[in-house]
């Protein structure tokens, strides 16, 4: 989904981990996403609660189209001129 990629551009990292693929797959349906705040300081505190509706297990709790997102992607983002994404290396955060 968009908000996945999102928040891997935004955080460095997939939003769910697992050691296999039966523990991803568990992961994204039963756990709740990483803390994108925890894994890049420089965040708006805003745009941790837009990532947490895009990626809500629940479709009727998500946004209701991919343009309502990036628009309150978009706001959240421009709440902090400063905030910078965490750039990636193999697929690991290197900040």
């Amino acid at each position: 989904s968009i908000a996945v990629l999102a928040f891997e551009l935004i955080a460095g990292v997939k939003p769910f981990n697992g050691e296999s693929m039966s523990s991803l797959l568990f992961n994204i349906v039963f756990k709740d996403p990483l803390s994108v705040s925890e894994l890049n300081a420089t965040l708006p505190p805003a745009v941790e609660s837009v990532l947490r509706k895009a990626l809500s297990k629940e479709p009727s709790d998500r946004y209701p189209n991919c343009t309502q997102f990036v628009k309150a992607l978009r706001a959240a983002c421009e709440t902090k001129a400063t905030w910078r994404p965490n750039r990636t290396v193999r697929g690991t955060s290197a900040t």
